[in-house]
């Protein structure tokens, strides 16, 4: 049985684990233009990166399941916040200007495959582990 204390931990975590994911992608959305600047390329080629982002972002989450049913879901999270942290590492040593987008591309992969698999692992962990109300969905 879970007490009141641990619920309210696993709570914390799970919500500083879900703004951590989320933010990666979706908080840089006004910052377009200056990553364009900052990276040498042009407005279209960052919306392209989001994009790819998004897909695998997409990928990550329907196969993320799966994967912590097998290795457990703290292992699939942590796994992805080192993804989401290795993509960071890698925009930063990537090339700069229009031949950098291929490096960029398989930065947002990793970014997008790790916030997908982590926003699927907080997701399952709030509705396994924490208990629902014994009246919610009776009149």
């Amino acid at each position: 049985m879970m007490t009141e204390s641990r619920i309210t931990w696993m709570l914390v975590a799970l919500c500083a684990a879900n703004f951590t994911v989320t933010s990666s992608g979706s908080a840089m959305a006004p910052f377009l233009q200056a990553i364009a600047d900052d990276l040498a390329i042009t407005l279209p080629a960052v919306a392209h990166l989001f994009a790819i982002q998004a897909i695998a972002w997409g990928g990550a989450a329907l196969v993320a399941g799966a994967f912590s049913l097998r290795l457990g879901r703290r292992s699939v999270l942590v796994a992805s916040l080192l993804l989401m942290g290795a993509t960071r590492v890698g925009f930063v040593w990537s090339p700069m200007g229009p031949g950098a987008t291929t490096a960029l591309g398989g930065a947002a992969v990793l970014g997008g495959a790790g916030g997908g698999a982590g926003r699927a692992c907080v997701a399952r962990g709030a509705d396994a582990d924490l208990p629902s109300p014994p009246d919610r969905n009776r009149k």
